[in-house]
């Protein structure tokens, strides 16, 4: 798997290809920090906001130098996470 590529998958949109590519490349290096990366970037460009979190609390538990990578994405997720929240009606 090449980081390119599924850079360029991204790119172009084909988001769903993507994902599919980061998630083999995770599964076949599960210790390598930029899959993960990729792998939360797809499922954050689908939406899939609670998978992408799930991932990157993941990554953050193997790999703490990358939480500085991951903080960006986080941060936007619970910003989203927090206004999406329903609310008790009064």
């Amino acid at each position: 798997f090449k980081k390119s590529d599924i850079e360029d998958l991204l790119a172009e949109g084909k988001t769903s290809a993507a994902r599919t590519a980061a998630s083999a490349w995770r599964r076949a290096q599960p210790k390598n920090p930029t899959a993960y990366l990729l792998l939360a970037k797809a499922n954050f460009q689908l939406g899939e906001l609670v998978e992408t979190k799930r991932i990157l609390e993941e990554l953050i538990e193997f790999s703490p130098d990358s939480k500085f990578a991951a903080r960006p994405y986080l941060e936007r997720i619970e910003e989203s996470l927090e206004k999406n929240k329903p609310r008790a009606v009064q």
